[in-house]
């Protein structure tokens, strides 16, 4: 039972996560400093968790995103899955204790993010496909994604690792 009570935690801890995203990240003028904060806590679910776990919480916090983001159009829902789905494939290939291939999975939902809605802005917009206007502030968004990874995901693996230790 230890995976529902992690799987508890992940709600809080996302709940929270989601709430400073909605009140301060999503007031930030700056596109690039609209970061994904659930992104990083996604690879700790899909690590701590069974799949089946991770992929109905990814569900679940896509669709709350998605809805809250003023588009369901998948974009978060389909990067935690991406996500869950990495982590499951990479874990039997790689030792993901490592922090480098943590942040490497990261950096690929990150980057596919940022491709997805520079694709849907260059769309909708009608700018140029490479107009810097566009893919700058989704680089820097990117890149702050990858700098709050391990502070998001520090405290929920220090957390449930009392209840794997259980």
């Amino acid at each position: 039972m230890a995976w529902f009570r992690i799987l508890s935690v992940a709600i809080g801890y996302g709940s929270v996560l989601f709430l400073i995203q909605c009140h301060w990240i999503s007031s930030l003028g700056y596109l690039g400093f609209r970061i994904d904060l659930l992104l990083p806590l996604a690879l700790h679910v899909a690590l701590c968790l069974p799949p089946t776990s991770a992929l109905c919480w990814c569900l679940g916090w896509g669709f709350i995103m998605d809805t809250f983001s003023g588009r369901l159009w998948g974009l978060h829902l389909g990067t935690y899955l991406v996500m869950v789905l990495l982590v499951t494939v990479a874990s039997a290939h790689f030792e993901l204790r490592n922090p480098f291939y943590r942040l490497l999975c990261v950096a690929i939902c990150a980057i596919m993010q940022a491709l997805a809605l520079g694709g849907y802005v260059v769309i909708a917009s009608a700018a140029p496909p490479y107009d810097p206007t566009v893919w700058v502030p989704l680089l820097a968004r990117t890149a702050g994604i990858l700098c709050v990874a391990p502070l998001i995901g520090w405290p929920f693996e220090q957390y449930t690792d009392q209840f794997r230790s259980v």
